[in-house]
């Protein structure tokens, strides 16, 4: 497996990961009452722990969004400053082939 490969797969389980804790923790907190009621040794302050987690995956899942954007759109050598591609849409065909391999649907044109 190359290094790319495995930097995918483990982003991969990242993101099920970060999902599992913001659905976990978003849930706890939106329906605190039906914690308690499940678990009555529950403390309150353990509500602070799930909010602190909360937070935290959402500013990692924000940053991460933010920084892939930044790299795939605008920092990338064949990209750099900028495309044209968001002001009329259009690609050309060598462009779209070399940005999406598994598309057949070009090659016939």
């Amino acid at each position: 497996m190359s290094f790319a490969t495995d930097c995918l797969v483990k982003s991969n389980w990242a993101v099920f990961w970060g999902c599992i804790i913001m659905i976990g923790t978003g849930m706890a907190m939106w329906f605190n009452d039906v914690v308690l009621f499940l678990f009555p040794a529950f403390p309150m302050s353990l509500f602070n722990a799930i909010k602190e987690a909360h937070a935290h995956e959402a500013l990692l899942a924000f940053l991460t969004i933010i920084i892939w954007h930044m790299y795939n759109i605008h920092l990338r050598a064949n990209r750099f400053p900028w495309t044209w591609l968001w002001v009329h849409g259009r690609m050309k065909k060598e462009e779209h082939l070399a940005e999406h391999p598994g598309e057949t649907t070009l090659e016939k044109l």
